[in-house]
């Protein structure tokens, strides 16, 4: 089957899953997940440590799979919890130095996949593929808005806005 008898948001979930593969199979040299590799770049965004709930925040993830996420990169000694010094109450995240380390030869790995993927691609094709991906992201948060607010796809009940 070739591309023209696919809809684009096939083509677009299809793409995605192999991109999501490829990712994962650059990341095993370095012993972590695509999940984690993504909160890793998180922690190291702000010179200050995060804490779990600003963590949370930022990749609106539950707090359950950051304690999980942060568990591991914590076992594997890429990430340290301490109190927080300014609200004893709170926990906050840094980067080990084998977790910069990480992510700096991690980083560099996606930099250059990220340039394979675009190969071919002139300057002008790529900003008009952004623009298009970010005015289907728009379209999504939209349309998952008011699925919310109808309740469809929250339990399973497709006839909840009869």
């Amino acid at each position: 089957m070739s591309l023209k008898d696919k809809s684009l948001s096939r083509i677009i979930h299809f793409l995605a899953w192999d991109i999501q593969n490829l990712a994962q199979r650059m990341l095993k040299p370095y012993d972590v997940t695509l999940e984690q590799f993504h909160l890793l770049k998180v922690i190291s965004k702000k010179n200050t440590n995060l804490t779990q709930t600003e963590i949370c925040q930022k990749t609106s993830k539950s707090a359950g799979n950051i304690t999980r996420i942060i568990d591991r990169l914590e076992s594997k000694s890429l990430v340290i919890r301490r109190p927080s010094p300014n609200d004893r109450r709170a926990i906050v995240v840094a980067l080990t130095k084998e977790g910069q380390s990480v992510l700096e030869k991690a980083e560099a790995v996606f930099i250059d996949f990220s340039s394979k993927l675009s190969s071919g691609m002139d300057k002008n094709t790529q900003k008009a593929l952004k623009q298009a991906m970010g005015v289907m992201t728009v379209n999504v948060t939209q349309m998952l808005k008011e699925a919310k607010k109808r309740k469809q796809f929250l339990y399973g009940d497709q006839d909840s806005n009869k």
